[in-house]
């Protein structure tokens, strides 16, 4: 995105609006709520309006667990053992730190999240909606556990949405996301 200086006494045109203020930061693209189910499928969220997404997860599941996502194509979950990640996560109030790594699986993780308080994650996705690689990144926090990871999806598929679950079980989610489209790079 080009910047512009404006000078003192300078119209701000429509155009001038639309190039240099509007085309910045993140967009709104579309919200839900989890609603008491064991998994979440957001489709048709990724576009070519945008390359990078913020996707923003607050969530409570009825047992600690961690959450995951699983990248979908015309409404199909990845299925093949094309993903892999390193992290690490750290029990608040503790110096250790714990290394994470996954190779060869259908998921990312998001981060751990606990019955009593939930968790909040920030989960990056970078270029979903291409047939090239797809990077992503989380942060996750909750009461007593931060975790970061990096993922990648070591395939050219283009995705149009993502699930939201949990590794392991049945836990039932209760919270909401909110999915933004990123105009920076």
């Amino acid at each position: 995105m080009a910047i512009k200086t404006f000078s003192v006494g300078e119209v701000l045109t429509a155009s001038d609006t639309n190039t240099y203020l509007a085309n910045s930061g993140l967009v709104y693209v579309t919200s839900t709520t989890f609603g008491g189910a064991t998994a979440l499928n957001i489709d048709g969220c990724f576009t070519s309006s945008f390359t990078h997404y913020l996707i923003q997860v607050n969530v409570v599941p009825n047992a600690s667990t961690t959450l995951v996502y699983y990248l979908r194509a015309g409404g199909t979950s990845n299925a093949a053992n094309n993903t892999i990640s390193t992290g690490y996560y750290q029990t608040m109030g503790t110096a250790t730190v714990n290394g994470d790594t996954q190779a060869a699986t259908t998921y990312g993780k998001i981060g751990y999240g606990e019955s009593t308080y939930g968790a909040v994650y920030n989960l990056w996705v970078w270029n979903p909606q291409t047939a090239t690689t797809t990077f992503s990144h989380s942060d996750a926090v909750a009461n007593n556990f931060t975790g970061h990871y990096d993922i990648i999806h070591q395939v050219s598929t283009q995705y149009d949405g993502i699930r939201l679950t949990t590794s392991t079980g049945t836990p039932t989610l209760s919270g909401n996301v909110r999915i933004y489209g990123a105009r920076i790079l």
